[in-house]
């Protein structure tokens, strides 16, 4: 967590996480702005792979595209 703090204090344009549900699990506490792409496929991924934690974001912007993906962005509150 320390060095995705130190990141976050750094210039430049933002960290961004692919990689599945347990990272984002892990880093829920310092996410600011989910950025979620959905694609019409079930994986059986699941999107934050940790312990229930509810965390309030609003909805900011959303995408689709005729393919069915779909984009949605939140900010925390």
């Amino acid at each position: 967590m320390g060095l995705v703090r130190d990141l976050k204090q750094r210039d430049g344009t933002g960290i961004r996480l692919c990689g599945g549900g347990k990272p984002a699990a892990r880093l829920l506490g310092e996410i600011d702005e989910p950025v979620i792409k959905r694609n019409p496929i079930v994986l059986g991924i699941t999107l934050f792979d940790g312990p229930f934690a509810p965390s309030p974001f609003t909805l900011t912007a959303t995408r689709s595209f005729d393919g069915g993906v779909a984009i949605t962005t939140y900010v925390k509150h």
